[in-house]
């Protein structure tokens, strides 16, 4: 009975649940019998109404188990039963469902099983439910110093390192990773720096390490640790002075750092000691002290301002704190700090008067003569005591003295000459004089030279060629002293002469044993040279000098003062010379050192010349001469030098220049500059006296240094732009770094107006140089201003043996050359006899041009080939010129005899040979040949010719 009424309850309680209304009219209910969800599931329920205006309520018997929301889902909160009631708002209308809520079979899990995530950064941690449930979930970390997890699964990580985070819920779990790793760090800022900071003090340095949630640890660092040091806390101390860089690098990655640059200075000055550079404080009376001050500390500003408390007693410079004892007394000596004027340093000092132990006496001579004066000097022992002095004569009847040291003699005779110090008479000095009669006035105008002349006393008489002199009249042991009168010989014996003099008068000759002997003969015999060590001076405005037979060595020189007309220098040998105190330069100098300097600027030096003359290693210019018109550089033997051996230089330049027959040699390449160097060529403007220069027949060997500009055999480096007439004829140039450079610089309305006209012709060139036979510019002047113009006609080019080298591949080094044509293949050509038919008729030493060459008709040039065979010797060259010659010929000596088809082969090319060709020579008669070592080339032969 019992149970039938459980079922029925059951049954009734069923129907109650499916199907529930009210008699108002609304009605609700559920589409399902019974739900059962597992732990967390959600469900929507589903519930069928009717009425209007419908507005349903929710409410669950049991929140605890089964939680609905106003929308009807439910979510199963805990294992068991619960009703779900749905009521009709405001209305009777109910419905009810059990729920029943079951354990969650499903899981829990991560989509990953790590994941890395940065320091300082958070992140929420979502598992994966599977079937979807809302679980209560709990979270925690393995290592809460790592990584940190609330109870709603965000993650803070605080450090580096690993840490697992686990979630559970229903019974379920699971895990994951978390890596946690450091954030790249990309700049650093530091704070706390200023430019500037003095030494002494420290400064705390703080870096932020961008971004803010990258490790902050940095390392720290200094570039001078003598100058400032860091701690690991960026702690920095200034122990030095200078500028230094203090760096902040980051701990993670060392390629993010900054750097900041301090300029530690000076600390202030706290005191000053004050003393004298010997220490002592008693200093003697008219002497200088160099006053001491030593700021400190000692890397304070050191600078001090000097100031005395009575400048009667002594001074002092205010800067340089050098000290002058003017009268006995004490005196404070301050020092102010130039940084802080409240700093202050003094010394007490006492002047005291130091006592004379010596007095010392000097004069230029012992003997004078009557009326002579004699100017004695003195020095008073220690240099400290007073200096004053008196003088007294032991004899006034022959020789006076003043209160200045002057001593006039009077009359022939001795007197002592008596010097005491002022400070204390007893310490004197005597001074011997002796007075002679008043020397005469020489009867001649020679002066000699005699070293042996020092063992002689002053105005001592002697007798040289039958004329009588007096020493330091007109005899003299060195150069000292001289004077010179118009007209004088200077007679020079051998020995070696120091000292300095100057000839003011005109027409001085300088001579000595050696005189009219060419020092490059036996005849010049080196053991009679007089050789000059000191300075000859020339005044300005002399005429007329001659040195002849003269050496010089060391320093020794002749230098003009000013203008100079008609200077004879002949037969001089200049060797060993000096080096000089300034390097080699292209630019103008009038003041360079040479063994002959006639260059002073605006200062004429005329009618000059130089012959016969040998000079040998001389380090510095052997001649050097500015500012000239019309001079001669004649058969000259240049040796081993190192400057210019001619130096040509000044402003304008005029007359004419001739160097001819001189050589130039150097036993070393890259030893001398050059051979001649024309500083400055051309006259001024419209000049009555253009200028005209002439180089022949001189040699010149290894000269030149590589890769300077300005250097070889013959350099210019400045045109004066109104006109020039040069010509390098017949010179042999061997083995020169470069050869010749002509600069023939001028404005294009100058070059219209005045000629400029250059001929390089009849040379012999030996050994191909490294840069250039001819250059005429720098390398910075245009074609305009700098255009070809020398022409380079008529040379031979060999190599260094003398084998003729193909123009072709040489071209290149002649650089703006107007005219290269006519090069001989064989240096014996230059020296050639020659023929021409044209000159038929011409009369004897009639001077003609043939190839560009002015020659003497009837010497080196003729009409016919048999006239020139009479004139030539053996070995010799006759170039026949274009013609017919119908002459019969008997040649009976070895000759060479060329045309200018010499070169040519007429098996390759016989248009040059024909008749009509402009180098053709045709012969048509016959020649007989009755001797050895006959050339004969270039010559066409026709007709009966044979």
């Amino acid at each position: 009975m019992k149970k039938s009424f459980k079922i029925i309850g059951f049954i009734f309680f069923f129907l109650m649940t499916i199907f529930l209304f009210a008699c108002d009219g609304a009605k609700v209910s559920f589409l399902e019998k019974e739900v059962s969800i597992s732990l967390g599931e959600e469900k929507a329920l589903e519930v069928k109404t009717s009425g209007k205006d419908i507005e349903l309520e929710w409410s669950s018997s049991d929140d605890s188990i089964v939680k609905v929301d106003g929308e009807g889902k439910i979510t199963g909160l805990a294992v068991g039963k619960a009703i779900i009631t749905v009521t009709v708002k405001g209305k009777k209308a109910k419905a009810t469902i059990e729920i029943t809520v079951t354990e969650f079979e499903g899981t829990i899990s991560f989509a990953e099983a790590e994941i890395t995530v940065s320091v300082g950064s958070e992140r929420q941690l979502t598992p994966v439910i599977e079937p979807a449930a809302q679980l209560a979930l709990t979270w925690e970390s393995s290592d809460d110093d790592v990584v940190e997890v609330d109870q709603n699964g965000k993650i803070n990580v605080k450090a580096v390192g690993e840490a697992t985070i686990t979630v559970m819920g229903a019974g379920k779990s699971a895990t994951i990773k978390i890596i946690a790793v450091a954030i790249n760090p990309t700049d650093i800022i530091i704070i706390g720096a200023t430019n500037a900071h003095k030494m002494g003090t420290k400064v705390q340095l703080t870096a932020n390490v961008i971004p803010n949630s990258a490790s902050q640890e940095v390392v720290w660092s200094t570039s001078n640790e003598e100058i400032a040091t860091v701690d690991a806390n960026g702690l920095v101390e200034f122990v030095g002075i200078g500028q230094v860089t203090i760096t902040a690098r980051s701990a993670v990655n060392a390629e993010i750092s900054k750097s900041v640059s301090i300029l530690v200075i000076e600390p202030d000055p706290t005191s000053i000691i004050v003393s004298t550079e010997d220490g002592k404080t008693e200093i003697f009376l008219y002497s200088y002290v160099q006053m001491i001050a030593e700021v400190l500390p000692a890397e304070a500003q050191q600078g001090v301002t000097w100031s005395v408390s009575d400048e009667s007693v002594a001074t002092i410079g205010e800067s340089t704190g050098l000290l002058y004892a003017a009268r006995t007394g004490t005196v404070i000596v301050t020092a102010t700090s130039n940084v802080a004027e409240t700093v202050i340093g003094s010394l007490e000092l006492t002047i005291i008067e130091t006592s004379p132990t010596q007095v010392i006496v000097e004069g230029k001579h012992s003997v004078i003569q009557v009326e002579e004066e004699l100017r004695l000097t003195t020095r008073v022992v220690p240099d400290l005591a007073n200096q004053n002095v008196t003088f007294e004569s032991s004899d006034t009847s022959v020789a006076t003295v003043s209160e200045n040291g002057i001593v006039v003699g009077i009359a022939p005779g001795t007197a002592v000459i008596t010097v005491k110090a002022a400070a204390l008479d007893t310490v004197s000095a005597e001074y011997n004089i002796k007075v002679v009669e008043k020397i005469p006035d020489p009867e001649h105008n020679r002066i000699i030279f005699n070293v042996e002349f020092a063992e002689m006393e002053r105005y001592a008489e002697l007798s040289d060629g039958g004329d009588i002199f007096y020493i330091d009249i007109n005899a003299f042991a060195s150069l000292d002293g001289v004077k010179v009168k118009e007209e004088a010989e200077l007679f020079f014996y051998p020995g070696i002469y120091e000292g300095e003099f100057e000839i003011d008068k005109d027409k001085v000759s300088l001579k000595s044993l050696n005189s009219g002997k060419n020092p490059f003969t036996d005849a010049y015999v080196r053991s009679n040279e007089p050789v000059i060590a000191g300075a000859i001076y020339l005044a300005a405005g002399v005429k007329e000098i001659t040195v002849d037979g003269l050496a010089f060595t060391g320093s020794g020189k002749i230098k003009s003062l000013g203008e100079i007309t008609g200077f004879t220098f002949i037969n001089n040998r200049g060797f060993d010379a000096d080096e000089p105190t300034t390097g080699w330069s292209a630019l103008r100098n009038y003041d360079l050192e040479a063994i002959v300097a006639l260059s002073k600027q605006g200062a004429l030096a005329k009618d000059l010349r130089f012959e016969n003359n040998l000079f040998e290693n001389v380090k510095r210019t052997a001649i050097l001469i500015s500012v000239i018109e019309d001079a001669e550089i004649l058969n000259n033997k240049f040796y081993n030098f190192e400057r210019d051996a001619i130096r040509v230089d000044g402003g304008y330049n005029s007359g004419y220049l001739v160097i001819d027959g001189n050589e130039f040699v150097c036993e070393e390449p890259d030893l001398a500059h050059n051979g001649i160097y024309f500083r400055s060529l051309g006259s001024s403007k419209d000049s009555e006296s253009p200028h005209v220069v002439f180089v022949r027949n001189n040699y010149f060997k290894n000269l030149g240094i590589p890769a300077t500009v300005y250097s070889g055999a013959i350099s210019s480096s400045s045109y004066q732009e109104f006109g020039l007439t040069i010509e390098v004829i017949s010179n042999t140039f061997e083995t020169c770094a470069n050869y010749i450079m002509l600069r023939n610089n001028a404005t294009e309305a100058n070059h219209s107006a005045y000629k400029w006209d250059g001929k390089i012709n009849y040379n012999v060139f030996l050994g191909e140089p490294l840069a250039y036979y001819y250059i005429n510019h720098t390398g910075d002047e245009s074609i305009v201003t700098n255009p070809p113009l020398v022409n380079m006609d008529y040379n031979f080019y060999g190599d260094a043996e003398g084998n003729c080298l193909d123009l072709a591949t040489i071209e290149e080094k002649f650089i703006r050359v107007a005219s290269l044509k006519g090069t001989f293949t064989d240096p014996d050509d230059i020296d050639a006899y020659f023929v021409n038919k044209n000159l038929e008729g011409t009369n004897a030493d009639e001077i003609v041009t043939v190839l560009g060459r002015e020659l003497k008709f009837g010497e080196k040039v003729f009409a016919t080939i048999s006239d020139a065979l009479e004139k030539a010797p053996a070995g010799a060259v006759i170039i026949v010129l274009p013609g017919e010659y119908e002459e019969d010929l008997i040649v009976d000596k070895a000759i060479s005899l060329k045309t200018l088809n010499a070169g040519i082969n007429p098996a390759v090319d016989d248009e040059p040979f024909k008749a009509d060709s402009d180098t053709a020579a045709t012969i048509t008669g016959v020649w007989t040949v009755n001797a050895s070592n006959i050339k004969i080339k270039g010559f066409s032969f026709t007709g009966a010719a044979r």
